[in-house]
């Protein structure tokens, strides 16, 4: 952990979080099965960090709720679309195009609350730590 209470940990899945970004923004295909994917990545990315609960000190528990209701939400979607894959659903292209474009609003939302001002937090730190005493 870091002078103001960064844990490395939290950086790292920063950086991690922005390899998502660039994995969606990539997602051009509406392919039920590359959408599904993503969304396992997504949803195993915000297991592995725990981020709903290590965060309190960073935001307000409302943004916390916030973030968190959106993940259900997609995973409820997510699951839909499982769905309609399996039943081979004339709806199945429009929900797979709209889960990418709410995936990419739901990861750059993420990044701008937290993971940015996360990373200028560490990296006030380092430059800090970089600075002759006195």
């Amino acid at each position: 952990m870091n002078a103001s209470g960064v844990d490395t940990r939290l950086v790292a899945a920063a950086r991690a979080h922005r390899a998502l970004i660039g994995r969606a923004r990539s997602t051009t295909c509406a392919c039920p099965d590359a959408v599904l994917n993503l969304g396992a990545t997504i949803a195993a990315h915000s297991a592995h960090i725990s981020y709903l609960s290590e965060l309190n000190r960073f935001l307000d528990q409302s943004v916390l709720d916030e973030l968190a209701a959106e993940h259900r939400r997609l995973a409820d979607d997510l699951e839909l679309l499982e769905t309609l894959d399996r039943s081979n659903s004339p709806d199945i292209g429009a929900l797979a195009s709209a889960l990418v474009a709410r995936i990419q609003e739901l990861l750059d939302r993420e990044e701008r609350i937290f993971y940015q001002p996360l990373l200028r937090l560490a990296a006030s730190d380092e430059i800090d730590a970089q600075k002759p005493e006195a």
